[in-house]
Parts: structure tokens; sequence; C-alpha cells
């Protein structure tokens, strides 16, 4: 490797080409933001069915079109979308043309989604288990119950998969079929990336100071 031999002319003759570009173009961006108007995420009507702590659980509502293409609707095995706890539900459901939501019910599927909330200091001692047995597991309980049957399919997205996972391992007569998307499953390979941030964890810190 070349060792770097830029001097002090150098680098502020740099500097002086690139600051008025970025200046310009930070004066750009902030026009255009003000510009912008705000934009409804969320767009198929829902509504909330269950909740527990800062979880809430929500039922889709039937299209319209579903609802007349597919009158037998009602008697579909339902499926619950189990999320990250990190990110917002809402980007499965982004506009009428952008929604795997939609696209979901348009095939007359009876849709729930669990929304984790925001979680605060509240909720630093919450562990895997309530997460899965209680949040998780609530859900799929009232979903069953509700609809009078014995088991649902389970859609779990990127850290959401990670927790349906644990789930159908531990209550498989619940989960009729799991699909994950997006989601990380084994955690010791050399190269995930994940592994390599909690390799040198300190978990005594973190059991102190909550998650």
């Amino acid at each position: 490797m070349r060792p770097f031999t830029a001097d002090a002319s150098f680098l502020a003759g740099a500097a002086g080409a690139f600051v008025p570009e970025l200046t310009l173009r930070v004066a750009d961006t902030l026009a255009r933001l003000r510009q912008a108007r705000g934009v409804t995420v969320g767009c198929s009507a829902k509504r909330a069915v269950w909740s527990f702590g800062k979880t809430t659980l929500y039922e889709y509502l039937p299209l319209r079109e579903a609802a007349r293409d597919a009158p037998q609707r009602s008697a579909a095995r339902p499926l619950l979308i189990c999320f990250a706890l990190v990110n917002r539900p809402y980007v499965l459901d982004l506009q009428p043309d952008r929604s795997l939501v939609r696209r979901l019910l348009a095939a007359g599927l009876s849709v729930y989604l669990i929304d984790w909330g925001d979680p605060d200091d509240a909720d630093r001692c919450l562990d895997l288990e309530d997460y899965v047995e209680r949040h998780l597991g609530g859900c799929v309980r009232h979903i069953l119950v509700s609809r009078g049957t014995s088991s649902l399919d389970l859609l779990g997205v990127c850290q959401g998969g990670v927790l349906s996972l644990c789930y159908t391992a531990l209550h498989r007569r619940d989960v009729a079929n799991l699909v994950t998307l997006t989601t990380p499953v084994d955690f010791h390979t050399p190269d995930n990336l994940l592994s390599k941030w909690v390799r040198e964890l300190d978990t005594e810190l973190l059991r102190q100071s909550g998650n």
C-alpha cells in the first residue's frame, strides 16, 4: 500500500472544490424537503383485536373485491404476520399499489399483523421468552380461539422470523405453515455479521443495563 502523501495545499484545494458543491446539494435538499408533503402509510383498513403491554394485534378488513371474488374467505385459515421488533410494520402496507398486505387480502386470505409498539425503559427487562410466549403466543391464542380453529399460518419477517421459528419449534400444533422472509437462522457461521457483532458482547453488562 502506498503511503498517503497529500500536503496541506492539496487538501485545501480539494476542500475548496468540494465544499461549494456540497453546500449547493444541501441547500437543494432542504428546499425539496420544504415542498414535500406528508405521506400516509398503512393504507389498508384494520382494527385492533387484542393487546398486551405495548403489543397490538390487528386484523385487516377484507377488500371489497376480495370479498366479492372469494365469498368463502371467512373459512380460510388465518395468516399471522410477525414483523421485527425494531422496524415499523407499515412497510408491508405502504400504498395501495405497494402493499404485501393488500396482495394477501386480494387472494382471499384472512390477515393479522403484530405491531410491537415503541419500547421504552419499562421494557428493558423483557427477554426472548416474554416476546415468544407471552406476546407472540398471546396473539396466536387469541386468533385460534376467536376464529374457532386449531392452527394458523405464520409469516415471520426479518427478526420476526426468528421469533416465529422459536414459537413454531415450541408449539408445532398451532402452526400449519411457517414462512420466513429475510430471516437469519444460523448465527454461528464465521461470516455472519450479527455473530461478529455479538462475539465480544458483554452479556453481564447488558443484563444489568437492560436490552
